[in-house]
């Protein structure tokens, strides 16, 4: 089961792009939307404990590869959540994460080049508990993340977390295309 489960993440992990969003109309996939149908909450939740994490980023940005990963702001608005277009609700709270992806070379880049894997966040809570991103609100038109990224161009979006009301957040991560070098951002108020 575990070699299924690796073999799995290996397939996600080398043929999707976080900055990108894949094209489900090749797939033959309508999207799910909150929507579309009701938020059901699961019965169980599944919690990894962290033994020894690595140094966190202090800054909120972090650069790799001629692309730039920043954090902007993040926040608890409670159950209910009012993204670009759709109303996100949940049985426990929303933690929002705002990052933006940007392209700081000179030329052109494609979106599946970005190395963050936003798809793949997780938040931390004090004691060590992980907490698998929920949904991703994009803040710009679907349908330009299939442009190249302009030299200099951010795109932004928002990243939504169910946690648990009394959970403290203390750290975001985001993988990359360096299984060894995440984004690491220590969250703070």
């Amino acid at each position: 089961m575990k070699a299924i489960g690796l073999s799995a993440a290996v397939l996600m992990l080398t043929g999707c792009s976080a900055a990108m969003v894949p094209d489900l109309d090749e797939m033959g996939v309508r999207p799910a939307s909150s929507a579309d149908s009701p938020v059901e909450p699961s019965a169980t939740t599944t919690t990894l404990v962290v033994t020894s994490p690595p140094e966190p980023v202090k800054t909120g940005k972090f650069a790799y590869n001629g692309w730039e990963f920043r954090l902007t702001d993040w926040m608890s608005p409670g159950t209910s959540y009012l993204g670009k277009s759709v109303v996100y609700e949940t049985s426990e709270t929303w933690v929002v994460v705002s990052v933006g992806v940007k392209n700081t070379n000179r030329e052109r880049r494609e979106a599946r080049e970005a190395p963050f894997f936003l798809f793949l966040a997780k938040l931390l809570d004090e004691t060590g508990n992980e907490y698998g991103v929920t949904e991703i609100d994009y803040k710009y038109d679907l349908a330009f993340s299939e442009k190249p990224f302009a030299s200099g161009e951010v795109r932004s979006m928002d990243l939504l977390f169910e946690m648990p009301a009394d959970a403290s957040v203390s750290q975001l991560v985001v993988e990359t295309t360096d299984a060894r070098n995440p984004v690491q951002i220590q969250l703070s108020r």
